[in-house]
C-alpha cells in the first residue's frame, strides 16, 4: 500500500536516528532560520519569528509574519534605534519562480540583486521599514528523470515547498486504480479543521473499476471507469488517521 510495506507509520526502527535527529532539528531551528555576517543579516527559512541581533555592532530586531508555507506572502518589519545601513538578504527557494519584492510598498526588481539564491537588499534601513516577499506556490505536477524506471508514467503533487499524497481516508481503497488527467485542474483549498489547519489540494481523476475480474488474470476487455474527486494531503502529514493505503 505504501513504500513502507505496511499501512500505517514504523512504530520504531532498527537504527533509531530519526527520532534524536528531529529532537536536535527542533532545538536548533533558530539558528537554521537566520544568521549574521559583515554588514548583512540573511533569512534562510520562512515562518513566524522574532530576531534580535546585531549587524556590525549595532542591534537590528526583525519581525517576521507569515502563514507559510500554506500561504505565499512573507511580511517582514525592521526595527533599528538609529537609521542604519546594512544589508537584508532573503533566500529564494529553488522551486520558487515569480518571486516578487516590496519595500515600503514599493517593487524591487530582483534579478539584478540575486546572487546564489539570495535576493541582497542594501540600504539605510529605519524603524518601521517594511518588506513583503512573495513566492508564488502554483499546484504543480513533478516528473522525475526518465532513468528512475519506477516513477515511469507517475507525477508528484507539489504546492511550494510542499509534497502531496493520497490517503485511503480521503479517497477510498485501490490508490493505484487513480490515474490524473495530464490537463486536469488542481486546486489548493485551506482546511482549518483538517490535521490542526492544513492546505489539501483538490482535483478529478480516473477511477479504473475493478469488477468482473473473478479469478481471470488477463483480459482483453479494457477495464469501465469513472470520474472522481480526489483529495491530496501533505505528505509529511500522513498515518494521522488510521491505518490505511498512501500513495
Amino acid at each position: 500500500a505504501n513504500n513502507h510495506g505496511h499501512a500505517g507509520r514504523a512504530p520504531w526502527f532498527g537504527c533509531a536516528c530519526c527520532p534524536p535527529n528531529l529532537a536536535r532539528v527542533i532545538a536548533d531551528i533558530g539558528q537554521y532560520m537566520a544568521s549574521v555576517g559583515p554588514g548583512t543579516l540573511y533569512a534562510h527559512l520562512y515562518g513566524g519569528a522574532d530576531l534580535a541581533t546585531t549587524v556590525d555592532g549595532a542591534p537590528v530586531r526583525l519581525r517576521e509574519r507569515t502563514q507559510y508555507p500554506w500561504r505565499d506572502r512573507i511580511r517582514f518589519s525592521v526595527e533599528v534605534p538609529d537609521p542604519k545601513v546594512f544589508t537584508l538578504a532573503f533566500r529564494i527557494p529553488g522551486w520558487c519562480r515569480g518571486a516578487t519584492l516590496r519595500v515600503n510598498g514599493e517593487p524591487v526588481e530582483i534579478a539584478p540583486l540575486l546572487s546564489k539564491g539570495y535576493v541582497y537588499v542594501k540600504r539605510e534601513w529605519r524603524r518601521g521599514d517594511r518588506v513583503d516577499l512573495r513566492l508564488p506556490m502554483p499546484v504543480e505536477r513533478a516528473e522525475a528523470n526518465p532513468r528512475v524506471r519506477m516513477d515511469c508514467g507517475k507525477v508528484a503533487l507539489q504546492r511550494g515547498p510542499v509534497v502531496y499524497c493520497l490517503e485511503e481516508v480521503d479517497n477510498g481503497r485501490e490508490l493505484a486504480d487513480l490515474v490524473l488527467p495530464r490537463r486536469g485542474r488542481l486546486r489548493a483549498q485551506f482546511r482549518p479543521d483538517l490535521l490542526g489547519g492544513v492546505m489539501v489540494l483538490r482535483g478529478r481523476a480516473r477511477r479504473r473499476e475493478g469488477v468482473g475480474w473473478n479469478e481471470t488474470l488477463y483480459r482483453a476487455e479494457r477495464s469501465a471507469a469513472q470520474t472522481v474527486e480526489v483529495v491530496a494531503v501533505p505528505y509529511f502529514l500522513w498515518a494521522n488517521r488510521g491505518p490505511g493505503e498512501m500513495m
